[in-house]
């Protein structure tokens, strides 16, 4: 075979693979084979579409209610306190916990339980510090 002839031969040769593969990608990128068949839907037979009725479009649209208002919500309110109202009170100088007590109408104790201490602790007032105290009804 003379060089001419081959180069045509390779040519043709390759041009008939990619042909192929185009073919053979066409098919994979549109999801189809030649060997398996799309199904079809069936077709509606003419009585079926003679058999349902058609309803009449209205001349005037629907009426629409008018939005009703909603109810307000309840107002949030904080929980009613369990304990015994209280009043900040800043420590001056010269007061110690039993006047303190006294002035407000309870022991040592109740005072120190009133502010989550212990005793001990709350008896080492320092001035400038800021106790609960009590308040009277």
């Amino acid at each position: 075979m003379d060089r001419d002839k081959l180069i045509t031969w390779c040519i043709a040769g390759a041009g008939s693979v990619a042909i192929h593969v185009f073919i053979i990608l066409l098919f994979v990128w549109s999801g189809k084979s030649s060997s398996v068949p799309t199904p079809q839907p069936a077709p509606v037979a003419a009585e079926t579409k003679a058999a349902t009725p058609i309803l009449p479009t209205p001349e005037t649209p629907h009426a629409t209610a008018a939005p009703t208002a909603l109810p307000a919500p309840a107002p949030v309110t904080a929980p009613a306190p369990t304990g015994p109202r209280t009043q900040d009170y800043k420590v001056k100088p010269g007061d110690n916990l039993t006047r303190l007590a006294r002035n407000a109408g309870t022991t040592p104790a109740e005072l120190a339980k009133l502010n989550g201490v212990d005793e001990k602790e709350l008896a080492k007032l320092k001035v400038g510090q800021i106790i609960k105290l009590p308040v009277a009804d």
